[in-house]
């Protein structure tokens, strides 16, 4: 698709749902950026806060989800691949939350060649978000959603 198509494709769509998209564009680079400086916890109890606060939207809920995966598919090639399959899952979780709609960070392990492997992703209703089922049922899930931050509170109480 060339440069003027996809103008036309943003053109085309509601302004709320351009802004859904242009952060979704941009906030894996502010995720990645926040875990340096605040760590994982840190930067999940931000997202949090920041996604509680954002208003309801009234687009379709499959629409948010295809620009969500959209825009962090756009941000991780403007980044040149920089980013982790975390930063991407946490960005998408955040701004859907934002918008009202309640998904599940989920980490997954494999053990591949000796290595101990992890793998992050986000499901709506059950089902992947941002991978392909194919790929995250290699994966022993967690079953808990991951929710760092709440943990390092409840780790501070204890």
């Amino acid at each position: 698709m060339g440069l003027l198509a996809k103008l036309r494709t943003l053109q085309a769509l509601e302004p709320g749902e351009r802004g859904v998209l242009l952060q979704a564009v941009l906030l894996p680079a502010v995720v990645q950026f926040c875990f340096h400086t605040m760590g994982v916890s840190g930067t999940q109890a931000w997202l949090r806060t920041w996604a509680l606060r954002g208003k309801k939207t009234l687009s379709s809920e499959q629409k948010l989800l295809k620009l969500a995966r959209r825009g962090t598919s756009l941000s991780t090639r403007l980044l040149r691949g920089d980013g982790t399959c975390l930063v991407r899952s946490m960005s998408i979780w955040a701004l859907l939350l934002r918008r009202g709609i309640g998904t599940d960070l989920r980490v997954g392990f494999r053990k591949k060649d000796d290595r101990i492997e992890g793998h992050a992703w986000v499901e709506y209703r059950g089902l992947p978000v941002n991978e392909d089922p194919a790929v995250t049922g290699t994966y022993a899930v967690m079953p808990e959603s991951a929710a760092y931050d709440l943990w390092a509170t409840s780790r501070k109480d204890a």
